[in-house]
């Protein structure tokens, strides 16, 4: 039997700007949200300014954008 594909994901950050030196969590549905395709890489365009881990919790190190 075939898994369900994913057609999307849906991302909520706490804020649309940051400030430098803290931690920050998003949320993160999958769609459709009974999707059998839960794999997700973590990545920032600018890892001088934030970084995110495997859990996609973020990391701001200074101002910029990303």
């Amino acid at each position: 039997m075939a898994g369900i594909p994913l057609e999307g994901l849906k991302i909520l950050l706490p804020n649309s700007e940051f400030e430098p030196n803290k931690t920050y969590g998003c949320d993160l549905t999958y769609l459709p949200t009974n999707t059998s395709e839960r794999s997700v890489v973590w990545a920032s365009s600018n890892p001088d300014v934030l970084t995110v881990d495997e859990l996609g919790k973020i990391t701001t190190l200074s101002e910029g954008s990303a």
